[in-house]
């Protein structure tokens, strides 16, 4: 992902349910380039969707009441990716082309994936925190 986005391997890493303690709750993933906090990733269950405006489930309703305030939030269920921005969508939900159970090595990235893990549809260039 790192050399993907004109980083060095290993600039870019993820750490596991981080606690922010000031909203409740724990995002599955914060990022870090080179060290530095520059978003966070929440990840939900297959089919689910990337729009957490459209859940229906109440945990996941609070979870984004929560979320929604970050800036540099990804949430994907592992076919669709969003990106937000203290609550805004940027861009569009980029879906994979082709069922991830059955499409194997054929399985190809939306166009509009690349732009929201590379900087191209980020909030800011500017570390959080």
């Amino acid at each position: 992902m790192a050399e993907i986005g004109g980083l060095a391997a290993g600039a870019v890493h993820l750490v596991g349910e981080t606690s922010l303690a000031d909203i409740r709750t724990r995002p599955d993933f914060a990022i870090t380039v080179k060290q530095t906090l520059v978003g966070f990733i929440e990840v939900k269950g297959p089919g689910k969707g990337a729009d957490p405006r459209h859940f229906t489930v109440q945990h996941d309703k609070d979870q984004w009441n929560k979320l929604k305030s970050l800036p540099n939030l990804l949430y994907t269920d592992g076919s669709a990716f969003s990106l937000w921005c203290d609550g805004a969508m940027v861009g569009r939900i980029a879906t994979f082309d082709g069922d991830l159970e059955t499409a194997g090595a054929k399985l190809t990235a939306p166009n509009g994936l690349l732009p929201l893990s590379c900087g191209g549809g980020h909030c800011s260039g500017e570390a959080l925190g």
